[in-house]
């Protein structure tokens, strides 16, 4: 890494800060665990045993970033290197689920007549943390992430519905 005014490249998540902080300590707070999100979402209504619509209603996935309230810019790496590992491993920095996993669930249900959303859901964590950098200088920021993946197929109605479930009833059962 380098110091310096923060510089970047276009790569394949987007345009990359090069990181201007050579991180060597880090002082994690307890990681928040968030409510559910659900993250990608089909509708699907069934007629007469065939599939009559599929609609993506949510394609969004959560994915590992880090957001800085000081000048000095490093990689979730290297803020995850450096916490504790009880803290680093509470959350996952990869791409959540998403219509992957919609799709490969969907499969596994036969539907039967009527709406349902088939669905993929995580918690956000968020972890707030100060850094040393290697010149001296000192550093902050809120490395986020997720965990508890969650896909399925649920009804609309469903009262057997585990809390992603009804998240996602609430929100794309109505037409």
């Amino acid at each position: 890494m380098t110091t310096g005014a923060p510089s970047g490249s276009w790569g394949p998540n987007g345009f990359e800060l090069t990181p201007t902080c050579a991180l060597t300590s880090v002082q994690a707070a307890t990681p928040v665990v968030h409510g559910r999100r659900v993250t990608t979402a089909q509708r699907v209504v069934m007629t007469n045993g065939r599939i009559e619509s599929d609609v993506t209603v949510a394609g969004d996935t959560e994915r590992g970033r880090v957001t800085w309230t000081a000048a000095g810019i490093g990689t979730i790496a290297d803020v995850l290197r450096l916490l504790a590992p009880e803290v680093a491993a509470r959350f996952s920095t990869d791409r959540s689920p998403g219509e992957d996993a919609v799709a490969v669930v969907r499969t596994r249900h036969r539907l039967a007549d009527g709406i349902h959303v088939a669905y993929a859901a995580v918690r956000t964590v968020t972890v707030d943390f100060t850094g040393t950098c290697s010149d001296g200088t000192t550093t902050s920021g809120t490395l986020i992430g997720w965990t508890d993946p969650e896909s399925d197929v649920v009804g609309c109605p469903d009262p057997q519905a585990t809390e992603s479930g009804r998240l996602a009833q609430e929100r794309y059962c109505r037409a």
